[in-house]
């Protein structure tokens, strides 16, 4: 059975190279582009080479004028190569793509966005700078399948595509979001109110002014919602919350 590839998507050449090999002494097929234009690229070239680099995607039709904005043209971000063909008809899975979501011209919100315009049945895992929860939030309304926050240690990454890459294989997990329908059933109405805070990416302090409590009751409020939905830390919590609204 061929390793899952994993496609790992960022413009810092030290990020791609690290994670690249990481996942390779785990047993995947590791593929890395310096952007997302060079990965629509190799989407639309049936992902033929075993790294693309930037310099690539401008030799497939339109890809570079995706970089500059101009998509009535672009054929690799409307999801359709030079033969025709959609995205899910190129033989890419099975695997799933790791991307930062701040890199120059195409970031990984408009990266989520073009793969699922275009079909592409592959679950996208965002990396995030610390802290930028709302961007991770806006990420997992769009489709992504998980979001990590720098840094994050090797576990941390591994046990994320494991999730995502079982995830597209068993399909969607309506049992797991029972659970954790059953779980929110069970909080408080003010624990439900600081959740909507919490999933609206406000911070400790902001949720306090918001509710004119303090931010000790908030931080206790916080820790009891923690601990009934069984979530190890707030991106977790943010992951089951917004993967049982789905």
């Amino acid at each position: 059975m061929a390793a899952a590839m994993v496609h790992v998507i960022d413009d810092e050449a030290a990020v791609r190279d690290s994670l690249s090999l990481l996942l390779s002494l785990n047993g995947y097929d590791a593929r890395a582009y310096e952007s997302a234009a060079a990965f629509l690229a190799a989407l639309d070239a049936g992902l033929e080479a075993k790294s693309v680099p930037e310099s690539a995607a401008k030799s497939v039709g339109g890809a570079s004028r995706a970089r500059s904005g101009d998509k009535s043209s672009d054929k690799s971000s409307s999801g359709k190569s030079s033969g025709g063909n959609s995205w899910t008809a190129t033989g890419v899975g099975p695997g799933c793509v790791v991307t930062d979501v701040r890199m120059p011209g195409v970031g990984g919100m408009e990266l989520l966005a073009r793969l699922k315009q275009g079909g592409a049945l592959l679950p996208v895992i965002v990396m995030t700078g610390h802290g930028d929860i709302p961007l991770a939030v806006e990420a997992m309304k769009g489709g992504a399948a998980d979001f990590l926050e720098k840094p994050f240690d090797a576990e941390t990454l591994l046990a994320a595509v494991r999730t995502a890459l079982a995830a597209a294989h068993a399909g969607p997990g309506a049992a797991e979001a029972r659970l954790v329908r059953q779980k929110l059933g069970g909080l408080t109405p003010r624990e439900n109110e600081i959740l909507a805070e919490l999933v609206a990416g406000r911070q400790n302090r902001a949720i306090a002014e918001r509710l004119s409590i303090s931010v000790r009751t908030v931080e206790v409020h916080r820790a009891s919602i923690m601990a009934k939905m069984d979530a190890g830390n707030v991106s977790q919590l943010l992951r089951m919350v917004l993967t049982s609204q789905r």
